[in-house]
C-alpha cells in the first residue's frame, strides 16, 4: 500500500507539473524582451515538467517557500494560481494523512505479529519445560509405580549430574526435604507425575511479584483468622468466669 501511495503522489505531481509547465511556457512567450530576471526565475522553477515536479515537491515539503514560484503562476492567471493552491492543499491534507495512516498501520501490524511470536515462543518454552520435568520424573520413579516417594527422590538427587540438570531447569533441589515438601504439601505423601510437573513449574525460577503478593495475602488472612479465634476464645472464657 505504501508503494501505491508513492505511485499516486508521483502521478498527481506529474499531472500538475505538466499543467504548470505548459502555462509557464505560454507566459514566457508573452513576456517582454526586457524581463530577463522574471524569465530566469520562471525557467528555474517551471522550465520543464521535471523541474515543475521538483518545484511542487519542494513547495509541499517546505523545501522551498512556495510564495516565490507561485507569484509567476498568479501573474499568468489567478485560476492557475488557484490550481496550485489545490495541489498544496491536496498534498498537506490528503497525502500526508494517508502516508501517516499507512505507516501507523504497518507499525501496529508489526507489533501484533511480534506479540504473537513472543506468545508462541513462550508456549514452546513451556512445553519444553514440561517435557523435561516429565523425563526427570520417569528417571526418579525407579519402581515404575507412577508415584515418587521421598526415598526415591533423595537417592537420585545425591547424583551431582541430576542436581546440575535440575539447576539448568531453574529448580533449586539442593534441600531434598524442603523440595519434596513443596511438592507433596507435608512431605509424607507420594507424588504423581501431574503433581510433580505442576509443582516444578511453580518452583521454577525466582519468586515473582504475584507469588509474594499471594503469600502476603495468605499471611494477612491467617492473622485475621487468628485474631477472630482469640476474640472468640476470650468471650468464651469470660462467659465461663461470669457463670461461676
Amino acid at each position: 500500500s505504501l508503494v501505491w501511495a508513492i505511485v499516486m503522489i508521483a502521478m498527481v505531481t506529474y499531472i500538475f507539473g505538466c499543467c504548470f509547465a505548459q502555462a509557464m511556457a505560454l507566459h514566457l512567450s508573452a513576456l517582454p524582451a526586457g524581463a530577463t530576471a522574471e524569465r530566469d526565475e520562471i525557467l528555474f522553477y517551471w522550465s520543464t515538467v521535471l523541474s515543475s515536479m521538483n518545484t511542487l515537491y519542494m513547495c509541499s515539503t517546505s523545501g522551498e517557500s512556495w510564495r516565490f514560484p507561485a507569484i509567476h503562476l498568479y501573474n499568468f492567471s489567478p485560476l492557475v494560481y488557484m490550481l496550485f493552491l489545490v495541489y498544496i492543499s491536496f498534498f498537506l491534507f490528503v497525502v500526508v494523512n494517508t502516508l501517516t495512516s499507512i505507516v501507523m498501520e504497518a507499525v501496529m501490524n508489526h507489533a501484533t505479529k511480534e506479540r504473537a511470536e513472543i506468545i508462541a515462543e513462550e508456549l514452546k518454552r513451556k512445553h519444553k519445560y514440561i517435557k523435561d520435568f516429565e523425563d526427570v520424573y520417569r528417571q526418579v520413579d525407579d519402581d515404575r509405580s507412577g508415584d515418587v516417594t521421598m526415598e526415591e527422590l533423595s537417592r537420585h538427587l545425591q547424583d551431582d549430574r541430576m542436581l546440575a540438570f535440575m539447576e539448568s531447569l531453574e529448580i533449586d533441589a539442593s534441600d531434598v526435604h524442603q523440595f519434596f515438601s513443596s511438592l507433596s504439601m507435608d512431605g509424607s505423601h507420594t507424588v504423581d507425575i501431574e503433581t510433580f510437573v505442576v509443582g516444578c513449574m511453580k518452583l521454577k525460577g525466582t519468586a515473582r511479584s504475584l507469588d509474594l503478593q499471594c503469600l502476603a495475602n495468605s499471611h494477612l488472612n491467617l492473622v485475621r483468622d487468628q485474631r477472630k479465634f482469640e476474640r472468640k476464645m476470650s468471650k468464651q472464657v469470660q462467659t465461663s468466669l461470669n457463670a461461676e
